[in-house]
């Protein structure tokens, strides 16, 4: 992903490709880092849901809502 990221010319995200990189290219690599991100993300995302179902915290949001009210913690305010 770096190595992409230094072709694209630092944020991929960016609706320019730098001076030099045709436009063809710079979508073709921006495809490819984002479908890199998305499985280093899910990989991330795999990773926390099996370190979290190790310590037996629940891994979805009624879990975690049966578990604040235990411990008196009430409804989230944000």
């Amino acid at each position: 992903m770096a190595k992409l990221e230094r072709r694209l010319g630092g944020d991929p995200r960016k609706l320019i490709p730098p001076k030099g990189l045709a436009r063809r290219t710079f979508d073709r690599l921006a495809v490819r880092h984002a479908a890199y991100r998305a499985k280093v993300v899910a990989h991330r995302q795999c990773k926390l849901e099996r370190r979290m179902r190790k310590q037996r915290l629940p891994t979805d949001a009624a879990g975690w809502r049966a578990l604040r009210e235990t411990h008196g913690l009430g409804e989230r305010q944000t």
